[in-house]
């Protein structure tokens, strides 16, 4: 829910293992229940492997009308950049984006599996008129904390002809390798105020 009122929604289009439909994404006006905005994500844009997870709404002012939807694509590796005032998308895909396979082996409670996943988590940094945003994301398996700024993302020339034009903007934070992290009741937990170097 976004700060206007609206529940955006990503519909993979998946029922038991088979496509009945394109993905797409859809937004709710919660105030008077009815749909704002239902956008197909064209097929030039993702894989047969695709999944869509993770939408995170950038609103950029009081009126609602600048805003982007950034959905991360976990086995496709890639994020899909959304303008749902032009009703256009497009795909951008970085290394930072896939899984590492050494550290794609789990073992929980004496159950071992390859989990091969790339972007689960996003989220933006806040947003201050006349700032850029920061979009963060880190792939399930990986060590890697990313970040790319939303300038550069929201710029749709840069990934019309080819979604990895533009390998210079996107950036590693740091690694977590050497990091040392609790487990907080079960929850595995690190905080990190991003305006700081990471400790």
């Amino acid at each position: 829910i976004d700060e206007c009122g609206r529940l955006w929604l990503l519909d993979s289009g998946d029922r038991n293992n088979g496509q009945i439909c394109p993905p797409q994404i859809l937004a709710f006006d919660l105030e008077t229940d009815t749909l704002l905005y239902r956008y197909e994500i064209p097929s030039s844009q993702y894989e047969y492997r695709s999944l869509f997870v993770t939408p995170i709404v950038d609103v950029r002012d009081e009126e609602c009308n600048d805003t982007m939807v950034y959905v991360a694509d976990a086995l496709a590796f890639s994020i899909i950049v959304y303008n749902p005032t032009l009703g256009v998308s497009w795909r951008a895909t970085d290394e930072t984006m896939y899984a590492d396979p050494n550290f794609g082996t789990y073992d929980i409670h004496g159950i071992s599996f390859d989990l091969l996943d790339g972007i689960l988590g996003m989220d933006l940094s806040p947003y201050k008129p006349g700032s850029d945003r920061i979009l963060f994301y880190h792939a399930m398996s990986s060590i890697t904390e990313n970040f790319v700024y939303t300038s550069d993302l929201r710029n749709r020339t840069r990934f019309e002809s080819n979604p990895q034009s533009s390998p210079e903007i996107f950036h590693v934070s740091f690694s977590i390798y050497n990091v040392q992290l609790r487990w907080v009741h079960g929850s595995l937990f690190r905080i990190w105020n991003h305006v700081y170097s990471y400790p």
